[in-house]
């Protein structure tokens, strides 16, 4: 309703006014489905051949892998291969020769 000189009641501001209470538009959070499975997120295992080791251990840290060493030098194996999807906090085996 349009409000015009005549009308300064209270009930004809509350009439004219917005309702406080906003439509429903969506259900709450709580009963939403889950849009992602839970736990830690997914990474894509790198390929670390030829890396020297601490170049393997800086990369994997920045990608939330772990990584267990086998020798020094540079990167010869590895497992999981590259381009292999792991959960972030999953342990790579990486070994090294001079």
């Amino acid at each position: 309703p349009v409000l015009t000189g005549k009308q300064s009641s209270p009930e004809a501001v509350a009439a004219a006014a917005p309702s406080a209470a906003p439509p429903a538009m969506a259900a709450p959070a709580a009963s939403m489905p889950a849009l992602a499975a839970s736990g830690p997120p997914r990474v894509k295992i790198p390929g670390f051949t030829g890396q020297p080791l601490r170049s393997v251990v800086a990369e994997a840290a920045n990608l939330g892998l772990q990584v267990r060493v086998y020798g020094t030098g540079s990167a010869t194996e590895q497992a999981p291969a590259p381009g292999t999807m792991v959960p972030a906090g999953t342990t790579v085996v990486v070994r090294f020769q001079p």
